[in-house]
């Protein structure tokens, strides 16, 4: 009787330790998955706002080539009447419809300018808040 006793305990602890070892090998594996998925994330994180980055840069280049192009506007001045401009049409929060005389290449450059600043504007709200700017 005492062998049979001494047997099944002896299987029993052997069952016990090769659950404990089982378990400890699934949260192990777990562990490592939650680890590697939040690199990934983390990199892709990193990797929109480098690629959101790269995009503001290349515009605000456009927006200076276009400033340079030709002598007629003041750089200075053409700045600061695209910044007054812009900044009275989103404070409206209304998508303008902007429009100007094709002989004039004054009126243009104003109105290519002010465009290019307000998508710059509508990218960087979409990427740092994760909302559409109302109306655009």
């Amino acid at each position: 009787m005492t062998v049979i006793v001494v047997v099944v305990v002896v299987v029993v602890t052997m069952m016990v330790t090769m659950v404990v070892v089982v378990v400890v090998v699934v949260m192990v594996v777990l562990v490592v998955v939650i680890v590697v998925m939040v690199v990934v994330l983390v990199v892709v994180v990193i990797l929109v706002v480098v690629v959101m980055m790269v995009l503001v840069v290349m515009m605000m280049v456009i927006v200076r080539l276009l400033m340079l192009q030709g002598n007629n506007w003041v750089s200075l001045a053409l700045s600061r009447t695209v910044q007054g401009l812009t900044a009275l049409l989103l404070s409206l929060k209304k998508c303008p419809m902007i429009r100007y005389q094709n002989s004039s290449e004054l009126s243009r450059r104003l109105a290519d300018l002010v465009r290019v600043y307000i998508c710059i504007y509508v990218v960087v709200c979409l990427v740092f808040t994760g909302k559409h700017y109302p109306h655009y």
